[in-house]
C-alpha cells in the first residue's frame, strides 16, 4: 500500500509541475508571441487577465466537480481539456482568439487544485494501520 501511495503523491506533483511550467512557457514566450503576433505589451496583458478570470471563476465548480466526476473522471476531464486548448494555443491568430484559448485554458487549470485536495483527502489510498 506504501508503493500506491507514493505512486499518488508522485502523479499529484506531477500534475502540479505541469500545471507550473505550463504558466512559466507562456511567460517566457511572451517576446516571441508579441513578435509574432505584433502584440503590445498591454495585450499580454489582457490576455493574461482573461486566462486568470476564467482561471478564478471555475476553481469553485472544480470542486463541485471533484466531487459528482470523481476523482478519476474528473481529473481525466480537466486534464483532456486544459490539453486540447494547450494544442489549440498555436491556432489562435489574433488577439480574440488569444483571449478565448488562454480562457478556456485556464477553465481547465482550474479545478486541478481542487482535485489535488480531495487526492490528498480520500482516505482510498490510506493504509490503516
Amino acid at each position: 500500500m506504501a508503493k500506491r501511495r507514493y505512486g499518488i503523491v508522485f502523479m499529484v506533483f506531477l500534475v502540479i509541475f505541469i500545471n507550473y511550467m505550463d504558466r512559466v512557457n507562456f511567460s517566457v514566450s511572451i517576446p516571441a508571441i508579441r513578435e509574432r503576433f505584433g502584440f503590445r505589451l498591454e495585450d499580454i496583458g489582457a490576455i493574461s487577465f482573461a486566462w486568470a478570470i476564467v482561471y478564478a471563476l471555475f476553481n469553485f465548480p472544480g470542486g463541485w466537480n471533484a466531487d459528482r466526476l470523481g476523482l478519476r473522471w474528473g481529473l481525466s476531464a480537466a486534464l483532456g481539456w486544459w490539453s486540447v486548448f494547450t494544442i489549440a494555443t498555436p491556432v489562435a491568430g489574433g488577439m480574440a482568439s488569444w483571449m478565448v484559448v488562454r480562457g478556456l485554458m485556464g477553465a481547465g487549470e482550474a479545478p486541478i487544485w481542487s482535485f489535488n485536495a480531495k487526492t490528498t483527502a480520500s482516505k482510498r489510498h490510506v493504509v490503516q494501520t
